[in-house]
């Protein structure tokens, strides 16, 4: 992919032969369109591709946190945060081998960054919810007592999920997460630290899997 720079008459944008111009992250760029081929892909094609299958199905219904979770990342590396949410977990959040494999939710991540994250953390679950306890580390080099938490429950299927971004501080050790109106489900559930302005987060931690019934 290359940068194009601004001529008379603006950026390219469109088709020409085999190249396409279009604007990425306010800037205009040019890539070339992908040869079409008749050999059939390798067996690491194929592991390649399942991979980025079942790393996309996870993370595609949660895009509005990946882009407050992964924002840090992404600016570091000049790219999307949905682009640095799959780098990481395509990598780091895979089980099993071609043709079977699997997203492990435990290994994934929602969030990172170098905020410092969530210590000793603790879930009961309640009639109503769930309670989020935690240890009060505002002294760690880098953190600061009006740190905000960030918590999500995902269920990918059929998808549901249900967040707090931006809950309680850091100092003060304890959220809860309203579960009333949720659809009974298996859900995943994350937690990370996020600053106050919102523009930098820490790593996320998987503390837990809970399986919630609707009330009736």
């Amino acid at each position: 992919m290359a940068t194009a720079k601004n001529g008379i008459n603006g950026p390219f944008s469109g088709k020409i032969g085999s190249v396409v111009g279009y604007m990425w992250k306010g800037r205009p760029v040019m890539r070339a369109m992908p040869k079409k081929t008749k050999k059939k892909p390798s067996i690491s094609q194929l592991a390649n591709r399942q991979r980025m299958a079942v790393t996309q199905r996870f993370l595609k219904h949660i895009v509005l946190i990946l882009r407050k979770g992964f924002a840090e990342i992404a600016d570091e590396k000049n790219i999307t945060p949905y682009m640095a949410a799959t780098s990481y977990n395509k990598l780091h959040a895979i089980s099993g081998e071609y043709p079977n494999i699997i997203f492990n939710p435990a290994l994934a991540k929602i969030s990172m960054g170098g905020l410092p994250g969530v210590e000793n953390a603790q879930m009961t679950k309640t009639e109503e919810g769930l309670l989020f306890n935690w240890e009060d580390n505002q002294y760690t080099k880098g953190a600061d007592d009006k740190d905000r938490i960030l918590i999500v429950a995902y269920d990918p299927a059929p998808p549901l999920f249900h967040y707090i971004v931006g809950g309680a501080y850091r100092a003060d050790k304890e959220e809860f997460l309203s579960m009333k109106n949720m659809p009974s489900g298996v859900y995943e559930i994350y937690m990370a630290f996020i600053t106050l302005e919102g523009d930098k987060t820490s790593d996320s931690i998987h503390i837990g899997t809970i399986t919630w019934e609707e009330e009736n």
